[in-house]
C-alpha cells in the first residue's frame, strides 16, 4: 500500500468507479479499487485496511459471496457494521 501511495495512486469506491464507467465522471488519474475477496470478519478489515483508511481515506471493496448456507454465523452482522462506518464498500 505504501508503494501505491508513493506512486501517487488513490483508492476509490464502487460508486466512483460506476460513475466513471457509466457517465465518464472524473476520478483521480491513478485510481485503484482495493478489493478483499470472500467472507472476512471485521478483524481482517481492521487489520489490513483500516490503517490506510485512517491515514489516507482509502476505502476497500468487499467482494462478498452471499450464499447463505456458506456464511459463518455473525459474519453478516459484522460486515453490516463495517458498511455503516462508511469505509467498506460492496460489489
Amino acid at each position: 500500500m505504501e508503494t501505491l501511495k508513493e506512486q501517487n495512486f488513490e483508492a476509490i469506491n464502487m460508486e466512483a468507479l460506476v460513475g466513471f464507467l457509466e457517465t465518464n465522471e472524473k476520478i483521480p488519474p491513478r485510481s485503484i479499487l482495493l478489493i478483499a475477496d470472500d467472507r472476512h470478519f471485521r478483524q481482517y478489515f481492521d487489520t489490513f485496511f483500516r490503517p490506510y483508511y485512517e491515514k489516507w481515506g482509502w476505502p476497500v471493496v468487499n467482494a462478498w459471496i452471499s450464499h447463505p448456507e456458506q456464511t459463518q454465523a455473525g459474519l453478516w452482522e459484522e460486515n453490516e457494521a463495517l458498511a455503516r462506518e462508511g469505509w467498506v464498500d460492496y460489489q
